[in-house]
């Protein structure tokens, strides 16, 4: 199992130093920050196996559900994408 391992933001600084190659990335974004999928793809190319965006919300907290976004390519160029809308709650 892959270890996971803060990545602060996501800059590219902060990916490298906590050297995510090979490893799960947790990104904790502001509200009005960048685009997840930008920090996405800044940790693909540092070569985190998969990246954990937790994204602040503004206002009044209210229990909602967690969206999936997966893209994978294996050695021979084979892909894959999957969406599961409402994968879990969060209380």
């Amino acid at each position: 199992m892959a270890d996971l391992v803060d990545a602060g933001t996501g800059t590219t600084a902060e990916l490298e130093a906590v050297g995510v190659q090979g490893r799960f990335a947790l990104v904790r974004l502001p509200y009005d920050s960048p685009s997840a999928t930008c920090v996405a793809r800044g940790a693909k190319a540092a070569g985190a196996l998969a990246v954990i965006v937790h994204r602040a919300a503004p206002g009044r907290w209210l229990p909602s559900t967690v969206t999936l976004r997966t893209e994978l390519t294996d050695a021979k160029g084979n892909s894959v994408s999957q969406l599961v809308i409402g994968a879990y709650a969060v209380r």
